[in-house]
């Protein structure tokens, strides 16, 4: 995340690089310090073509890719006016969706901590290069302890002017749009309980809300994290009003969720992977490794069926391994350490070198490009991956990845120091 400080008049000073402004009342051309990325990449989503790929970022913003351009853009930087208090919070996305049936339409959940103001869901209508607030209490904590899960922002599919949202602090919200007007309102703790961690712990709260269009009719999930008492599980409405608990195996912690094309809710849960048929009961998958924790989930759209799936074991400070089912669950195969047939260096499509980080760090998301199933996206600790050969996965030599990274520029500064000579 770029840092700034005015240092007297016509000087600024960006991340350790000084830029000297005429004396004259023209605000100064800002522009990215290219630095090689870096920074924690949680979630990524697209169109329903594949068209447009968006990411979000713990403290950096969120991001639209550029395909003729290869690389980032931001879509965050200009979301307020300048100088406006707090607004260094907004750069804490905590969850990102777009409107499947106006994919120009982009939903954020921005905050980076409990205490950041302004805070809440913006709207744009024109893919991020504009936005309006129209929610400003639901808490997400974009850069806390459970910046991994969700995704907590879901448009029903079947109606563009409802709008899901699940916090960390008052459970689930619904958002009803009537022309340019939102309404919201918390659905009952009765209904789907807000979530428990111990005391004077960071909340999760709701993890996740997904929705699945069933043919005109829409079927609702949220999941809520509770291990503390028996609340936490899967919930489920199919008429936006009335809740219940999924029966079946228990999952008290469930993190990410993802409605497969023929229905079925995939939910990844520290050591568990669990599914729901639609209208059927939970029950936990086999054949993956019992000591290892689940994050990352993508179910991949090409697959009518429903059953190829992608899970990603999640921790920080190891090579975090890809497995993939295409029977729902029955087989997996698995890929680790040999993302580029034993070659470890990172570099983008253009051979540039990419020298932070490592390997599929703490993975975020993983996504199946929507009309291509060779076409996987990854993101982790250090930024964007792609492969164009996701069939390979489980091969020998596994799939050939490469870094998406240019202009993903989401650093900290902790030193800012002027040129020797010119600006003070």
């Amino acid at each position: 995340m770029t840092s700034s400080l005015r240092n007297g008049p016509g000087f600024f000073l960006v991340a350790g690089i000084s830029l000297v402004a005429p004396f004259a009342s023209a605000a100064p051309d800002w522009k990215i310090v290219p630095l090689g990325g870096g920074g924690y990449v949680p979630s990524i989503v697209s169109d329903p073509t594949g068209k447009d790929v968006y990411i979000r970022t713990d403290v950096g913003g969120a991001f639209r890719w550029n395909e003729k351009a290869t690389e980032w853009e931001s879509i965050t930087d200009k979301i307020v006016p300048h100088e406006t208090p707090g607004a260094g919070g907004l750069m804490g996305v905590g969850a990102i969706t777009l409107d499947p049936r106006n994919p120009q339409r982009v939903y954020l959940a921005l905050g980076s901590y409990t205490y950041s103001k302004p805070r809440g869901v913006y709207a744009s209508e024109d893919g991020g290069n504009t936005w309006t607030q129209i929610e400003s209490t639901g808490v997400v904590e974009a850069n806390g302890q459970f910046r991994g899960l969700g995704s907590r922002l879901a448009v029903d599919p079947n109606d563009s002017n409802t709008l899901w949202f699940s916090t960390i602090d008052k459970g689930l919200m619904k958002g009803t749009r009537d022309g340019a007007a939102w309404t919201w309102t918390n659905v009952p703790e009765t209904s789907v309980p807000f979530g428990q961690t111990p005391e004077k712990k960071p909340k999760a709260g709701v993890t996740f809300v997904a929705c699945d269009p069933n043919a005109g009719k829409t079927i609702t999930y949220a999941g809520v994290y509770d291990n503390v008492g028996t609340t936490g599980g899967i919930y489920v409405t199919a008429d936006g009003a009335n809740w219940k608990k999924v029966a079946g195996a228990e999952l008290g912690t469930p993190g990410r969720g993802k409605v497969a094309a023929d229905g079925t809710l995939y939910v990844t849960a520290g050591k568990k992977v669990a599914k729901v048929p639609r209208g059927g009961d939970l029950s936990l998958l086999t054949g993956l490794e019992d000591k290892l924790d689940y994050g990352a989930l993508a179910t991949d759209p090409n697959d009518k069926t429903g059953k190829t799936v992608y899970v990603v074991q999640s921790g920080v400070g190891q090579y975090n391994k890809i497995f993939r089912t295409k029977d729902g669950g029955g087989t997996w195969v698995v890929q680790f350490r040999n993302f580029n047939n034993e070659n470890y260096k990172r570099t983008e499509p253009d051979g540039t070198a990419t020298l932070t980080g490592y390997w599929f760090g703490s993975v975020g998301d993983i996504m199946v490009h929507p009309t291509n199933p060779e076409e996987v996206w990854a993101t982790d600790f250090f930024g964007v991956y792609r492969t164009r050969n996701a069939g390979a996965l489980g091969t020998k030599e596994g799939c050939q990845w490469f870094n998406l990274q240019k202009v993903q520029e989401e650093t900290v500064p902790h030193i800012l120091k002027n040129a020797p000579v010119g600006a003070q």
